[in-house]
């Protein structure tokens, strides 16, 4: 069933010129449409990309994601039909970077190459993309593993890329590019691309990785401690000036 429904996407995105969405705000009214301009996003560099997932019903008057609606498990406004003009280009534009629409696309890239509906070279820059992220990943995960270790602290008084109080999270991944040119590259290409570009060096994506390893440790300790039938507890501690721990 699904790779009939793989072979059989829409190709096109039905009339959309007569669609409107009314609304008021102190008594005035507005009208928002959806345009042709809402099947296209347009990068960084100034290209357009044709959002190929993105799909109008003539019948319910609503945009779906295509690739969504075939493999995601996750409720979203895309999925069950979206309708508010007003907001369809933030929307649209969340949507697409969400961790569940890429996971939706990868299968999707996957599932159709077997009936020869993507090219293969999509294919494999998709598959070229997910191995790069992984590499970046893997040594920001060893520069949190050590720092962890070591018990010193990550963020520094002035995080931008030529400052040299930047911290040790920063510091470190700038002294391991030295001997490390995959990771050298990348800092070129990604480190002052600034907000709304992805890099993965960010403070947010830093203190979510050391949650997760956080909670691995936890498990893993609370585990030992179910499985032993004694153990101690060492407890270490650091007075304020009211020589209260």
């Amino acid at each position: 069933m699904i790779g009939y429904i793989i072979r059989k996407k829409p190709n096109n995105i039905g009339s959309i010129e007569t669609l409107k969405s009314v609304y008021k705000d102190r008594d005035q009214v507005y009208y928002r449409v959806l345009s042709y301009d809402h099947f296209y996003r347009k990068k960084t560099n100034g290209v357009k990309e044709e959002r190929n997932w993105l799909v109008f019903s003539e019948t319910s008057k609503a945009v779906y994601c295509y690739a969504c609606k075939q493999f995601s498990a996750t409720s979203s406004k895309l999925l069950t039909g979206f309708q508010n003009w007003k907001t369809i280009t933030a929307t649209l534009s969340g949507h697409e970077i969400s961790k569940e629409h890429i996971l939706a696309m990868c299968t999707l890239y996957k599932r159709s190459s077997k009936f020869n509906r993507i090219d293969s070279q999509q294919l494999q820059k998709r598959e070229h993309e997910e191995l790069y992220w992984r590499k970046v990943l893997k040594r920001i995960i060893s520069i949190i593993k050590l720092l962890s270790r070591l018990g010193v602290e990550f963020r520094g008084h002035d995080e931008g890329q030529e400052s040299t109080r930047k911290g040790n999270y920063l510091t470190c991944l700038d002294y391991l590019s030295k001997y490390d040119e995959f990771l050298k590259l990348h800092l070129q290409k990604y480190a002052n691309r600034g907000r709304g570009n992805v890099s993965n060096l960010s403070h947010q994506i830093c203190d979510e990785f050391i949650s997760i390893i956080g909670k691995q440790i936890k498990a893993h300790i609370i585990n030992e401690i179910k499985s032993a039938k004694y153990y101690s507890i060492v407890i270490d501690s650091t007075p304020d000036f009211s020589h209260v721990d």
